[in-house]
């Protein structure tokens, strides 16, 4: 399932309030909503209803023009003598006599250690079309867990297989454990908190469920919605292209039209070009991902594991490029293939549940690179396919064939 941002070309002063309802005219009454059950048919397989969109590469044809401009034809690699953007490396692997680049977070493992500068944005979401039992709106404000957000294995150092660290400088080391100096890592910076946005959300935008008897209410929005205040968001937050920027919500998903039967997604990993200085390309990194309540979805996909999903992506495709040989996507037709290095993809929603500090939280297992390269044995800790957990991938997958 495919993600598009329409970046807007904005010229408004930054606000932290985004309606788009028109001052001069009074609004008609409507009739107010609670939330409502979940239905049947979607509750009953929620597992497999819930997404984690896929990158769109918005950036490959500027990459494309950047690197025929710099004399590297042929190639969607980044020349990156002239990027401006978070700190990257780019390799490469052979299967099947053909070569897949690939782009990642950080400094060559043959180097030094690196951090990424990062911001933070928290999103409360205002629904004046829906209120609680004594009537007053629902909001889902994330302001409340932004310390544990801040506090949890994203960025804080926990004690992970073979290292104590982030969960994605676990993941990066235990990918690169035979191919890095021994004191390389890949962190990110204690995130810039910015203030929070306050995004109203009309009735026809959004629909509010809980799952019986008694789960806590959770929202989705409309897709498109979504895309048009998340791009304004980005347009006037103050941010920078040396920046990862996560946008933070809490138990709010996607779907079009709202409508959560066809699936409904927790999160999304991009990039996407801001401009040009003199000869440098400027790409802005970004992630959005919903902490999910435990009361919200059956004590599935709780707190982090959406965050923890697209930050991993994130590290291993920054630039949503990085080509890999087809693998099929679990729980699809046979012959539904992926190939692109979306390492949360093969096990999403799987948790490895740690505890920081007497807080538990629940990142999610991803596959390493050795998974998607065939590579056999692999070379990662271990010998490892799946990380924090190695018992979940004991092997590489077939490569997959499409159904015709």
């Amino acid at each position: 399932m495919n993600f598009r941002f329409q970046l807007l070309v904005c010229t408004l002063g930054v606000s932290t309030f985004l309606s788009f309802g028109s001052a001069a005219q009074q609004p008609t009454a409507r009739p107010l909503k609670q939330p409502v059950p979940l239905p049947l048919s979607v509750a009953n397989s929620l597992p497999s209803r819930v997404q984690f969109l896929h990158p769109t590469n918005r950036a490959v044809h500027s990459l494309k023009a950047h690197n025929t401009a710099s004399g590297h034809h042929d190639t969607i690699v980044p020349f990156l003598g002239d990027i401006k953007t978070v700190p990257v490396f780019s390799r490469s692997f052979s299967f099947q006599g053909q070569t897949f680049p690939f782009t990642m977070v950080g400094r060559d493992p043959n180097t030094r250690p690196s951090k990424t500068d990062t911001v933070l944005i928290p999103v409360v979401l205002v629904f004046p079309d829906f209120v609680d039992q004594a009537g007053n709106p629902f909001i889902l404000d994330p302001t409340g867990i932004v310390d544990a957000t801040v506090a949890s294995p994203i960025w804080s150092p926990a004690s992970f297989p073979g290292t104590t660290g982030q969960f994605g400088d676990a993941v990066m080391r235990a990918t690169f454990h035979n191919r890095a100096n021994d004191d390389w890592h890949d962190r990110l910076e204690r995130p810039r908190i910015l203030d929070p946005v306050v995004v109203e959300v009309p009735g026809d935008d959004a629909n509010l469920f809980f799952l019986p008897p008694n789960g806590s209410p959770f929202a989705v929005l409309d897709s498109e919605f979504w895309d048009s205040q998340l791009s304004t968001i980005l347009q006037l937050e103050n941010i920078q292209v040396n920046e990862f920027v996560v946008v933070l919500t809490q138990d709010m998903f996607i779907a079009p039209n709202a409508d959560p039967s066809k699936g409904f997604a927790l999160g999304f990993h991009e990039a996407f070009v801001t401009g040009r200085v003199k000869d440098d390309l400027e790409i802005q990194p970004c992630a959005w991902a919903s902490w999910v309540s435990a009361t919200a979805l059956q004590g599935l996909f709780s707190d982090i594991l959406p965050l923890s999903h697209e930050v991993g992506e994130w590290f291993n495709d920054p630039f949503g490029i990085n080509p890999v040989p087809p693998f099929q996507v679990p729980g699809a037709a046979p012959g539904t293939c992926q190939s692109n290095l979306e390492v949360g993809d093969p096990l999403a929603g799987v948790p490895f549940p740690i505890t920081v500090n007497g807080n538990t939280y629940n990142p999610q297992v991803l596959a390493l690179l050795q998974w998607f390269e065939r590579k056999v044995p692999s070379d990662a800790l271990d010998g490892d396919y799946s990380y924090p957990d190695p018992t979940l991938l004991t092997s590489p997958p077939p490569v997959c064939k499409s159904a015709k």
